[in-house]
């Protein structure tokens, strides 16, 4: 069978429009799916350029208007959509995004970073917990100091002075005057005192001039010497002898030493804050009992003018 000339010649744009039609469809079908894919790289070039707040937008945008269940994001940028919640300030945001995936599990950096937005919302109970949690997965990490301290401050905050002596084991690098005398507080109320006097020294040999350590000092041997001397009147009074007398003088002396290490302590605080009422009644106390009549009395005016 021969083909007509006239339809051999108008074949051609019959062809053509086929062929175009099927382009056009191959197009737009590799259009879609490079639509879908490029979902994550333009999240992912937004945040590279720091544009968090469209970051979040757009992930909001596109979650909000998947059409099917499997129509989702990448892990990995569910996780830049958390990160740049943080980033932007938007801490309670942060678990949002994190908890859609178990991605942040792997990595030390999103674990530090979860807990973080805990602690910068104020959630201090759930960022212990997960500290606690993962504190584990980050041994060896250059965050496992940090995180140490985290979990001893909140211990320490809450009054739990036995889990916060365990922790305090675990801490590297602990020469800062207020988490020392952090610690020294603990000791005091686990009835370590002889160990709280130890880590006070410490504290006084790098930082001379902390306060709260001076004070600790000071209260320390007064009230050592003031148990002691009212345990040794106790006993004298129930057998005032002439042995029992020439004991308690010995034990005085002791005794007195005690209170002059106080006492020198105290006279340096008052002379740093000569209006501060506690220093005040301490070494009226003091001068009281080691019998200086005169200070005690200098000591009384000052706090009657003062009240």
């Amino acid at each position: 069978m021969k083909i007509s000339k006239h339809y051999r010649k108008n074949s051609f744009p019959i062809y053509s429009l086929l062929y175009a039609f099927i382009l056009t469809g191959l197009i737009s079908s590799c259009g879609s799916s490079r639509k879908l894919i490029s979902k994550d790289e333009e999240i992912d070039e937004l945040y590279q350029q720091g544009r968090y707040e469209e970051v979040i937008q757009k992930f909001d945008h596109y979650e909000a208007s998947r059409r099917k269940p499997g129509d989702t994001l990448a892990p990995a940028t569910i996780i830049l959509a958390g990160l740049a919640s943080y980033e932007s300030g938007k801490y309670d945001q942060v678990h949002r995004y994190f908890e859609k995936t178990e991605l942040w599990k792997s990595s030390p950096n999103l674990i530090y970073k979860k807990g973080l937005s805990y602690q910068k919302t104020g959630r201090l109970e759930e960022e212990y917990l997960h500290w606690t949690s993962f504190i584990s997965t980050l041994e060896g990490t250059d965050y496992q100091n940090d995180i140490y301290i985290k979990i001893y401050d909140y211990e320490y905050s809450i009054k739990d002075y036995q889990k916060a002596d365990k922790t305090w084991k675990h801490i590297d690098h602990k020469e800062e005057p207020s988490l020392m005398f952090k610690q020294l507080i603990v000791l005091e109320y686990i009835n370590k005192r002889e160990d709280a006097l130890m880590l006070c020294e410490q504290i006084l040999k790098l930082a001379p001039e902390y306060e709260p350590a001076r004070f600790w000092k000071a209260r320390y041997y007064f009230e050592k010497a003031e148990n002691w001397y009212q345990a040794e009147m106790a006993k004298y009074n129930k057998n005032p002898e002439y042995t029992a007398y020439a004991y308690l003088r010995r034990e005085l002396r002791k005794i007195s030493a005690d209170f002059r290490t106080s006492r020198d302590v105290f006279e340096e605080l008052h002379k740093i804050n000569p209006d501060n009422i506690t220093y005040m009644q301490f070494l009226k106390n003091i001068y009281i009992r080691l019998e200086m009549k005169n200070e005690a009395a200098k000591m009384e005016k000052l706090i009657n003018n003062d009240q």
